[in-house]
């Protein structure tokens, strides 16, 4: 196994310190929510984007208004979690899906690029 030069092994110390920041943002947005789902876009070994859909729900005539009861460590937790969904990961993407404030489920979908095109599959 070759061994990593220090200007390689401070790009990926870099490259970690930025995808932690951007995981815990992602973390603390999918807190936020009441009702809905989050999709992290990862190409390239790269977060690149963040889709937010949320469902407001009407009770009586009056929409359902969400106070935020998240912390640091529900937080840290969600965000260990995406770390671990995203490990290995190129290209593809992570859908939680959110049902009262709390993640309830997720699913991670990969995909794969085909470097020669000129054949085809």
């Amino acid at each position: 196994m070759a061994k990593l030069s220090a200007v390689n092994r401070l790009q990926l110390s870099l490259r970690g310190a930025v995808l932690n920041t951007e995981i815990t943002a992602i973390a603390e947005r999918a807190l936020l929510v009441l009702h809905g789902s989050i999709t992290v876009i990862f190409q390239d070994e790269k977060i690149i984007s963040m889709e937010v859909t949320e469902k407001i729900r009407f009770q009586d005539g009056k929409a359902e208004i969400f106070a935020s009861t998240s912390n640091d460590e529900q937080t840290g937790l969600l965000a260990k979690k995406l770390t671990k969904l995203l490990r290995g990961m190129v290209y593809g993407k992570i859908v939680l899906f959110v049902k009262n404030g709390k993640v309830i489920q997720y699913s991670r979908q990969e995909q794969y690029r085909i470097l020669d095109t000129s054949e085809g599959i």
